[in-house]
C-alpha cells in the first residue's frame, strides 16, 4: 500500500500538483504513509494539523520512531512550540487569528491535516486556505460529508491512493469484526428507560440521608427533574 500511493504521490508532483488526498480505512497507515512522504521529499519545515490532542500526540510519537533526528513540538491549549521544525497543531489553536497570522503563509513546507472529512468546517478551511505550502495531503477514511461540502474539489479531486474498509478486509490488512446493534423498537427502549429509572431509585434511597423515597414519590420528583432521553448513535459503513 505504501510504495503504491508514494509512487502516486511522487508522480502529482512531478504534474505539479501541490494537493493531495489520501483515503484510506482506520488502521491500514495513514499516518506512517504521510511519513514517508515527508521523507521523500525532505522538507524544511513540517506542520501536522488535528482536531483531537491525542491524536497529535500519537502521529508525533510516529514521527519520532521513524525519523528520530527531527525537533518536533506542539500548538495546542498548554504548549507554544512555535519554532519547532515539526509542528503539531490543534485546528482549534492554530485557526486564531493571533496565532494563524504569526505564522507566514509559506511557513511550512510541507502540511498534513488529519482526518480532513472535517474541512468543511470554518476553523479547517481557514487554517487550509491561509498557507501556501510547497505540498499539503489530507488524511481521512471518510471523504464524503453529510452537509455536502465537497472534500473532493478542495483538494483538486487529486486522489494518489484510496483504499475503503471492505478492500482492508480482502487484502488483510484489518482485522475481522462484528457489528453489535441496539435497536431502535420503541418497546426495547422504554424497557431499557424503565430499569435505568429503577437502578436510580434504588441509588436514591441508599444515598439519601434526610428520607426515604417511595416509587410514587420518586416518579413525582422526576416530574421535576427529568432525566435525559436515551440517545442511540448509529455508524453505517457501506
Amino acid at each position: 500500500m505504501q510504495q503504491e500511493a508514494m509512487a502516486s504521490l511522487s508522480e502529482l508532483r512531478s504534474r505539479g500538483e501541490k494537493r493531495a488526498l489520501l483515503i484510506a480505512a482506520t488502521g491500514t497507515g495513514k499516518t506512517y504513509l504521510s511519513i514517508f512522504d515527508v521523507k521523500q521529499c525532505a522538507p524544511g519545515r513540517v506542520l501536522y494539523v488535528a482536531h483531537r490532542d491525542m491524536i497529535l500526540n500519537k502521529s508525533e510519537k510516529s514521527f519520532k520512531h521513524l525519523l528520530p533526528n527531527i525537533k518536533t513540538g506542539f500548538l495546542n491549549g498548554n504548549k507554544k512550540d512555535v519554532d519547532a521544525q515539526y509542528l503539531f497543531a490543534s485546528v482549534f489553536t492554530l485557526a486564531k487569528d493571533e496565532v494563524l497570522h504569526s505564522f507566514s503563509k509559506n511557513h511550512f513546507d510541507y502540511i498534513v491535516v488529519d482526518e480532513v472529512h472535517h474541512a468543511g468546517a470554518e476553523s479547517y478551511k481557514k487554517i487550509i486556505d491561509y498557507f501556501a505550502p510547497k505540498f499539503l495531503l489530507g488524511l481521512t477514511a471518510t471523504p464524503e460529508r453529510g452537509d455536502g461540502f465537497d472534500i473532493f474539489s478542495m483538494f483538486n479531486h487529486n486522489i494518489p491512493y484510496e483504499i475503503r474498509l471492505q478492500k482492508a478486509l480482502e487484502e488483510d490488512l484489518l482485522c475481522p469484526f462484528h457489528y453489535y446493534g441496539i435497536t431502535d423498537n420503541g418497546v426495547s427502549i422504554a424497557r431499557f428507560f424503565y430499569r435505568v429509572n429503577r437502578i436510580l431509585f434504588y441509588w436514591l434511597n441508599r444515598r439519601s440521608q434526610k428520607r426515604s423515597y417511595t416509587w410514587e414519590q420518586y416518579k413525582s420528583l422526576l416530574k421535576d427533574l427529568p432525566l435525559a432521553r436515551p440517545k442511540i448513535y448509529v455508524s453505517i459503513y457501506a
